[in-house]
């Protein structure tokens, strides 16, 4: 039997959900029991308001998350950061996008944490 295929997806705006998805990413990794993906949320903030937020530099050595990763994921760990409970509007968009995939029932069984 293939071993399931786990995405790790996360924003961060200032590095700190960064490291905790990266030490997720080495903790399912040791286990040898599933596939592990690391995705980050697209930037939606120019870098002109990113630089006044003395924000980190994006890792570019880590995709975005598409559409089609959703579809062929077995399961998702998402991590990011909240303000007064609410996710960025960096993960909203992109979940907000996924609409298609809602309505085509391409992401019933999809375990995500």
């Amino acid at each position: 039997m293939a071993k399931p295929t786990v995405f790790v997806v996360y924003y961060s705006t200032y590095g700190h959900v960064k490291t905790v998805a990266h030490k997720i990413v080495e903790g399912l990794k040791s286990t040898d029991l599933v596939n592990v993906e690391l995705r980050q949320f697209p930037e939606t903030l120019p870098q002109e308001v990113l630089t006044k937020m003395h924000a980190a530099p994006k890792d570019t050595s880590v995709p975005e998350i598409t559409l089609a990763d959703m579809e062929s994921a077995d399961a998702f760990m998402f991590g990011f950061p909240t303000r007064f409970g609410n996710a960025p509007a960096q993960v909203k968009t992109f979940f907000d996008s996924t609409g298609g995939l809602w309505f085509n029932k391409a992401l019933v069984g999809k375990m995500a944490a």
